[in-house]
């Protein structure tokens, strides 16, 4: 018997939109973009959380999957060109703006100009978008964020507090649901 697709539970999306330049700039932060990426890559949900493979609700406790979405943009440098990579294994992504215009504010204008546009047209089939938290200490990110109207009702996290309190905490609770 087919479910009504009105009737099935989505999955709630929640997405960590992390400015990686910005991060990496804190105390305590690793400098180097491969160790951001191994620790960020934890607290994204693995991608047996798709619609593909996964009904997202236990129809007797009507609970709702709770998906981690991380999509992290760093600038590039002076030499390298645009490059997104989407891991295959779960719900995370990294960009890496090119660098060769030597543009200001490469990563803040991908992130209000291609990833959070993405967000808002999310049209995907059996997931919810959910809050989208912003990880800056740019004040003007934080207001061209929030007036586009996508976060919502995420927070702006300010990268120290986030890299010490809550991405432990993230994968903590990742951890825990891979191993149920």
């Amino acid at each position: 018997q087919q479910q009504n697709q009105g009737d099935a539970q989505k999955a709630l999306v929640t997405t960590w939109l992390i400015d990686g330049n910005n991060l990496k700039c804190f105390r305590g932060v690793p400098d180097e973009r491969a160790s951001i990426i191994q620790e960020l890559e934890k607290i994204a949900s693995p991608c047996h959380d798709t619609p593909l493979n996964d009904t997202h609700c236990d129809n007797k406790t009507k609970k709702i999957t709770k998906i981690s979405n991380v999509i992290l943009v760093f600038d590039g440098h002076h030499n390298e060109t645009f490059q997104k990579t989407i891991s295959p294994n779960s719900w995370f992504q990294y960009i890496i703006t090119s660098g060769i215009n030597k543009e200001k504010d490469r990563a803040d204008n991908y992130i209000i100009e291609e990833a959070l546009p993405e967000l808002r047209d999310w049209d995907c089939n059996n997931h919810e978008l959910g809050y989208v938290h912003l990880i800056t200490a740019d004040k003007e990110l934080s207001q061209r964020a929030r007036a586009t109207g996508v976060m919502n009702g995420g927070s702006i996290v300010y990268p120290p507090k986030f890299w010490k309190q809550y991405l432990p905490n993230l994968q903590r609770t990742q951890k825990r649901n891979q191993d149920v």
